[in-house]
This record gives structure tokens, sequence and C-alpha cells, in this order.
């Protein structure tokens, strides 16, 4: 059984038998909810959205803190460390909790034993984007360029771990060619220095960068996924170009480990019922986010695959980071 799924399995198991009596107490005061990327992110995105739809719920305020670096170990390490009277919450996406721990030599948190999920909140599409410099005009014609200019083009990624940079280096290795690695603290300063003319192109998710698209800043080329994406419907999947490149993303909320097992079940209900407001749903919608709002197992299961599907790609590339 997969380490993450284990420790669902086991919150669940305590949650079951725990006392309801912190439950009918929670919550007292504000919730932090602690983002670990910047603003404008989609993570921020999506924790702005959130609050404002917890908050009336739980009849308390819900304070966004961004705290970015590290490819997002900064912010849930901070979760990790919090006191676990449920009063700081982490939004999660797959670099903290999957890729971060494949690749980085020391991690600042043990993700199985310091933090439980709580849920898995939504999923969104990582989409291809490319600069107008460039001669490219769709993706037939990057990987045209990328194939025939080894080494010439490069692609930025809002991380050191993220996502991101994953997806860049699997295309590069399914395209036949090689590609440069820029790091970026997070998508913001990404787009920005793509619109500048320094980045070639990016793995991103949707939320933060379709304005850029709207607004002919950039092009998008494609979504990372093995079918296409009810929220682009229009855009064409990697796959449909003979690329089997799946950047599945999401986003989840977790907390400290020590947060008592029947307040976690309460933050679940009233966070999973937030996100399924009809009105929450269409906003996020238009955000670009399709709400999952899962059970603590059902995203173990999401973890641990990322883990399995991502382990082979960064022994075979040897990535580290100190």
């Amino acid at each position: 059984m997969k380490m993450f799924t284990r420790a669902a399995i086991a919150a669940l198991s305590l949650a079951v038998a725990a006392p309801m009596a912190y439950a009918q107490d929670w919550p007292a005061k504000p919730v932090k909810l602690v983002v670990p990327t910047g603003p404008g992110s989609s993570p921020d995105i999506f924790a702005r959205l959130l609050g404002n739809s917890l908050q009336p719920r739980i009849s308390q305020s819900v304070v966004i803190e961004n705290k970015p670096g590290a490819s997002g170990s900064l912010g849930i390490d901070q979760v990790a460390k919090s006191a676990g009277d449920g009063y700081t919450l982490g939004v999660a996406y797959p670099a903290p909790l999957t890729t971060n721990l494949l690749m980085m030599k020391k991690m600042p948190y043990d993700a199985k034993k310091d933090l439980q999920l709580i849920t898995n909140a939504v999923q969104q599409p990582t989409v291809l984007i490319i600069g107008k410099h460039l001669e490219a005009r769709n993706l037939p014609e990057l990987v045209a360029l990328v194939k025939k200019n080894p080494g010439k083009y490069n692609s930025a990624s809002a991380g050191a771990a993220s996502l991101g940079r994953l997806l860049a280096e699997a295309f590069a290795a399914q395209v036949g060619s090689s590609i440069q690695n820029v790091v970026y603290n997070g998508a913001a300063p990404t787009l920005v220095a793509m619109v500048r003319g320094d980045v070639d192109f990016a793995f991103l998710p949707a939320a933060g960068v379709m304005a850029f698209v709207k607004d002919d800043k950039v092009r998008l080329v494609g979504v990372a996924a093995d079918k296409r994406s009810t929220l682009l419907p229009n855009v064409p999947t990697l796959k449909e170009n003979g690329l089997d490149i799946d950047g599945s993303n999401w986003l989840g909320i977790v907390a400290p480990a020590s947060v008592p097992a029947d307040v976690a079940a309460r933050m679940r209900r009233e966070i999973n019922a937030a996100l399924n407001a009809p009105e929450t749903k269409k906003i996020l919608s238009d955000n670009y986010m399709e709400v999952i709002a899962s059970t603590p197992a059902e995203f173990a299961s999401v973890v641990d695959a990322d883990i399995t599907r991502w382990k082979p790609l960064i022994e075979k590339l040897q990535i580290r980071i100190d």
C-alpha cells in the first residue's frame, strides 16, 4: 500500500473513534490559509475564491498568507510546523507533496508524518504556452523548431522542482532533442519573462495564464492531458500531436498532522460544502478549475499516483536539487 494512502486510512480510523468536542467549537477565531506561491498564481486564485465561499459557512474570516519559495516547500513547511489547533491550513499542489520529495536532497518536513490530507479540492488543466517572439505559431511548429535546434530553446518553470519543469523535460525527451531550463519564483515572473522575449515556452496551470492568452501576449498551443479539457474544449491535447504527456494538476488542502481527527473531519465537510456550492463551482470553472472535493483516501491515491508517475523520469534525468 502506498505511503500517503496508508496515512489517510489511519487518519480516517482515528476520525471515527475521536470525540467530537473539539469539532463542535471549531472555528472560534479566524482561520489562516497558507498559499505556498505568490499572488496571482493558480493556488492564490483558488485560495481567495475558496476563502470567500468558506467564510459565511464557518462564520469566521479566512486569512490568506502567501509564502512562496522552494517550489512550494517553504509554505507547506510552515503548515507542517504550525500548532495543531485547526487554525492553520495550507494549499498544496503537486510539487510540495510529490516532486520535491523525489528531487530535493533534504526536505524540511516529512510529508507523510507531518501533514494530513484534508481534501483534493480542484483539478486544473496544465497548458503549453509559447512566446510571441518565436517563429512557431502552433504545437507542430514548436516541435519542429526544438527538434531541429537541440539546446537552443528554453523552457521556463515556476520552481526548480515544479511540474512544469518535468513536463518540459518529458517534452524534450519525446521530441528527441534538448532544451535549457530557466527557473522563476512563480508563474507571474515566468509570464513577464515570456512577454519580454526571455522565455520561449512553458507549461503552467491555465488559471494563471489565460488572461495573457486572451490579451494576445502569449500563444496557447496545447493542453498536457490524455483528453481535451471540458474547461478548454477547443484546445488540442499534446497527445493529439503524438506526445504522450499528461500534466494532470490539482490543488488540495492540507493541515498539520497534529490537528485532532474530528476537527479535520469538520474542516473537510465545511470546505467540500463550500466548494460544491453552485455559485462557487461556477466561479471556479470560470477560472479553469473543476471541483473534486475528495476524501483523504482519494486525495492520497492521487498523490501516490503522481509519485509513481514521475519517479522514473526524475531518476533517468538524475535531477537533484540541493
